[in-house]
């Protein structure tokens, strides 16, 4: 699960919690439930939607531990 920074078309941020080759899954305050890839890019841009990679939260969840 990741927390990603969306700008170019927009200027949102949202969670992306799956990743096929063609789709990105999202939980969205927006209502979107998901996003095609292909107008997708990390390269600034206007028109398409850039993925900020210095605004990628990725979250991994791990097992919980018993401390006793």
């Amino acid at each position: 699960m990741a927390i990603v920074g969306i700008t170019g078309a927009t200027d949102h941020w949202c969670v992306v919690y799956r990743v096929t080759p063609k789709t990105l899954w999202l939980l969205d305050s927006d209502g979107c439930t998901y996003m095609r890839r292909s107008p997708c890019t990390v390269q600034t841009t206007r028109t398409r939607y850039c993925l900020e990679v210095g605004e990628i939260l990725l979250i991994e969840r791990q097992g919980a531990s018993r401390q006793l």
